[in-house]
């Protein structure tokens, strides 16, 4: 009878152990960048996770580029940033942080020193179903006024649901 016992409470234990939650930032790395202009430079920063990284893989592509070409940097599982002195003033540079261990995660960061404001970027449709925005009516005039904010030119639409 205690072995009967013995066993269920390990594979309780073990059943709870692997239910634990997850959450969105066991996928991402919740980075954040700090720049200098005199020397140019571009930091990549992150909080230290206490266990499960074995490294972060560091990419970096200008903004037009369609691809990121070799990685640039492969830091330490324990390390909390990096510093891109290869940069120019005025150049705007795209980061894609890869964090390798337990859970793996990405982030994508755009940045760049003294870079010129675009205030007008074009156009943009923004689309909403008439019932979904009558039950999100905030949210959605904060989402448009963020756009228009970034530059767009917003065009918004309600539209009615198509029975297929």
């Amino acid at each position: 009878m205690k072995l009967i016992y013995g066993i269920s409470l390990s594979l309780g234990l073990l059943i709870f152990q692997s239910a634990k939650a997850q959450s969105s930032r066991d996928y991402t790395v919740q980075a954040r960048v700090v720049v200098s202009k005199t020397p140019p430079s571009i930091s990549l920063r992150w909080p230290k996770i206490a266990s499960g990284v074995t490294r972060y893989n560091i990419y970096r592509k200008s903004k037009d580029e369609s691809s990121w070409g070799a990685k640039k940097y492969t830091a330490d599982g324990l390390d909390t940033m990096w510093t891109d002195t290869n940069v120019v003033v005025g150049k705007v540079y795209e980061y894609n942080i890869q964090r390798v261990g337990t859970y793996n995660g990405n982030t994508y960061i755009l940045s760049g020193i003294d870079v010129p404001v675009i205030h007008n970027r074009g156009n943009a449709l923004v689309l909403i179903e008439k019932d979904l925005a009558a039950a999100v009516a905030a949210e959605f005039d904060a989402y448009l006024k963020d756009i228009a904010a970034d530059g767009w030119k917003v065009f918004a639409l309600q539209v009615s649901k198509m029975l297929i």
